[in-house]
Protein backbone atom coordinates (compact mmCIF):
# COMPACT_ATOMS: atom_id res chain seq x y z
CA UNK A 1 0.00 0.00 0.00
CA UNK A 2 1.75 3.24 -1.07
CA UNK A 3 0.49 6.64 0.35
CA UNK A 4 0.72 9.42 -2.04
CA UNK A 5 2.87 12.70 -1.03
CA UNK A 6 0.32 15.51 0.21
CA UNK A 7 0.60 19.44 -0.47
CA UNK A 8 -0.35 20.15 3.10
CA UNK A 9 1.34 19.97 6.19
CA UNK A 10 2.14 16.45 7.55
CA UNK A 11 -0.31 14.86 9.77
CA UNK A 12 0.20 14.10 13.16
CA UNK A 13 0.53 10.39 14.14
CA UNK A 14 -1.45 8.50 14.87
CA UNK A 15 -2.45 7.88 11.00
CA UNK A 16 -4.96 5.95 8.91
CA UNK A 17 -5.08 2.66 10.80
CA UNK A 18 -4.58 0.95 7.75
CA UNK A 19 -1.24 3.00 7.32
CA UNK A 20 -0.17 2.26 10.87
CA UNK A 21 -0.47 -1.80 10.53
CA UNK A 22 1.29 -1.68 7.06
CA UNK A 23 4.39 0.20 8.40
CA UNK A 24 3.91 -1.17 11.54
CA UNK A 25 4.01 2.51 13.49
CA UNK A 26 4.40 2.96 17.06
CA UNK A 27 5.35 6.41 18.93
CA UNK A 28 6.07 6.36 22.25
CA UNK A 29 6.11 10.69 22.96
CA UNK A 30 7.17 10.28 26.49
CA UNK A 31 10.84 8.74 25.86
CA UNK A 32 10.87 9.67 21.97
CA UNK A 33 11.14 6.48 20.23
CA UNK A 34 9.37 5.46 17.25
CA UNK A 35 8.96 2.12 16.65
CA UNK A 36 9.09 0.58 12.92
CA UNK A 37 8.05 -3.09 11.73
CA UNK A 38 7.17 -2.37 8.14
CA UNK A 39 4.91 -5.78 6.78
CA UNK A 40 6.60 -7.08 3.69
CA UNK A 41 4.38 -7.83 0.81
CA UNK A 42 5.69 -10.02 -1.81
CA UNK A 43 4.14 -8.27 -4.35
CA UNK A 44 5.60 -4.44 -4.02
CA UNK A 45 8.77 -3.53 -5.18
CA UNK A 46 8.64 -0.01 -3.73
CA UNK A 47 6.49 1.29 -1.00
CA UNK A 48 6.24 5.31 0.28
CA UNK A 49 4.53 6.35 3.87
CA UNK A 50 4.16 10.17 3.31
CA UNK A 51 5.64 11.84 5.90
CA UNK A 52 4.21 12.22 9.06
CA UNK A 53 4.87 14.15 12.48
CA UNK A 54 6.24 11.91 15.46
CA UNK A 55 6.36 14.52 18.29
CA UNK A 56 8.26 17.43 16.54
CA UNK A 57 9.80 15.73 14.07
CA UNK A 58 8.49 14.88 10.69
CA UNK A 59 9.54 11.56 9.31
CA UNK A 60 8.81 9.81 5.32
CA UNK A 61 9.26 6.35 5.09
CA UNK A 62 10.04 3.89 1.87
CA UNK A 63 10.48 0.44 1.81
CA UNK A 64 12.22 -1.37 -1.05
CA UNK A 65 12.98 -4.92 -2.37
CA UNK A 66 16.02 -5.61 -3.71
CA UNK A 67 17.58 -9.25 -5.18
CA UNK A 68 19.04 -10.32 -1.66
CA UNK A 69 17.64 -7.28 1.20
CA UNK A 70 14.91 -5.42 1.92
CA UNK A 71 15.59 -1.86 2.53
CA UNK A 72 14.19 0.65 4.72
CA UNK A 73 15.04 4.32 4.24
CA UNK A 74 14.13 6.58 7.34
CA UNK A 75 14.59 10.51 6.56
CA UNK A 76 13.73 13.19 9.07
CA UNK A 77 12.60 15.90 6.65
CA UNK A 78 12.16 18.32 9.80
CA UNK A 79 12.56 19.12 13.17
CA UNK A 80 14.93 17.88 15.50
CA UNK A 81 16.52 13.42 15.72
CA UNK A 82 14.31 11.31 16.66
CA UNK A 83 15.42 7.40 18.40
CA UNK A 84 14.04 4.99 15.59
CA UNK A 85 13.75 1.21 16.66
CA UNK A 86 12.81 -0.88 13.77
CA UNK A 87 12.50 -4.60 12.81
CA UNK A 88 11.30 -6.92 10.09
CA UNK A 89 8.15 -8.84 10.75
CA UNK A 90 9.34 -12.29 10.01
CA UNK A 91 12.74 -11.57 9.65
CA UNK A 92 14.70 -14.72 11.58
CA UNK A 93 16.38 -13.81 14.49
CA UNK A 94 19.96 -14.47 13.24
CA UNK A 95 19.27 -11.94 10.33
CA UNK A 96 22.12 -9.87 9.43
CA UNK A 97 21.20 -5.91 9.31
CA UNK A 98 23.50 -2.98 8.25
CA UNK A 99 22.27 0.59 9.38
CA UNK A 100 23.83 3.22 7.34
CA UNK A 101 26.56 0.57 5.82
CA UNK A 102 26.84 -0.59 9.47
CA UNK A 103 26.32 -4.02 10.77
CA UNK A 104 24.18 -4.57 13.55
CA UNK A 105 23.65 -7.74 15.32
CA UNK A 106 20.14 -9.28 15.05
CA UNK A 107 16.92 -8.14 12.97
CA UNK A 108 16.48 -5.84 15.59
CA UNK A 109 17.96 -2.47 15.71
CA UNK A 110 17.93 1.36 17.23
CA UNK A 111 19.72 4.40 15.69
CA UNK A 112 19.09 7.97 16.36
CA UNK A 113 17.78 9.30 13.14
CA UNK A 114 18.58 12.73 11.47
CA UNK A 115 18.71 12.98 7.92
CA UNK A 116 18.12 9.86 6.13
CA UNK A 117 19.12 6.82 6.93
CA UNK A 118 18.70 3.15 5.57
CA UNK A 119 18.46 -0.11 7.37
CA UNK A 120 18.89 -3.19 5.69
CA UNK A 121 18.06 -6.66 5.95
CA UNK A 122 19.88 -9.18 4.30
CA UNK A 123 17.81 -12.10 2.91
CA UNK A 124 18.79 -15.95 3.38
Amino acid sequence: MTVPQGSGPAPSLPLDPAVMMRWGIAFDPGQGVLRLAPRVDVEERVSRCAPFRAGRTVVALEFRRRPSSLVLRVEVTFGPAIRVEASLLGAPEGAAALVDDVPIPGPRVAFEARGAHEVVWMEA
